[in-house]
């Protein structure tokens, strides 16, 4: 009896700590900005002045693959997402500055998604490597 206690606490408590340390996102409206084509991928978000908040650049590629980026003619800095096919994330880098060109940022794992948001959008919104996240169920 004091076993299966001590399992059902344990179960709560994990319940509790993966609410707690899930993303918040899901509670927000989210802009988004498509990138679905090659040519409106090949721009991403260069020569914009700056991006309003709650709005993210969205890149759709037709395969997974190792895809990477880079802030040619960036005027902000950003944090970069990539996700599987299951929209899982898979790769995070934060706090990109435009004077880091020319050096490329891309994920070790194949990608089929990426999302570049505001600097802090990782931290603001409690992102982390595993946790699923489509934003187009946001819109």
């Amino acid at each position: 009896m004091q076993s299966r206690y001590t399992i059902s606490i344990l179960i709560l408590i994990f319940i509790t700590l993966s609410i707690f340390y899930s993303s918040n996102i899901r509670n927000k409206d989210l802009n988004i900005i498509f990138a679905d084509t090659e040519a409106l991928r090949e721009k991403g978000l260069s020569g914009m002045e700056s991006l309003a908040d709650n709005t993210i650049m969205f890149f759709t590629f037709e395969r997974p693959g190792k895809y990477s980026f880079w802030m040619k003619d960036m005027k902000f800095p950003i944090d970069i997402i990539w996700l599987d096919e299951n929209y899982n994330i898979i790769h995070m880098e934060n706090n990109i500055y435009p004077n880091t060109f020319p050096k490329t940022f891309y994920s070790k794992t194949d990608s089929l998604y990426v999302i570049e948001g505001n600097i802090d959008f990782i931290e603001k919104n409690k992102l982390r490597i595993g946790i699923t996240f489509n934003p187009t169920l946001y819109k």
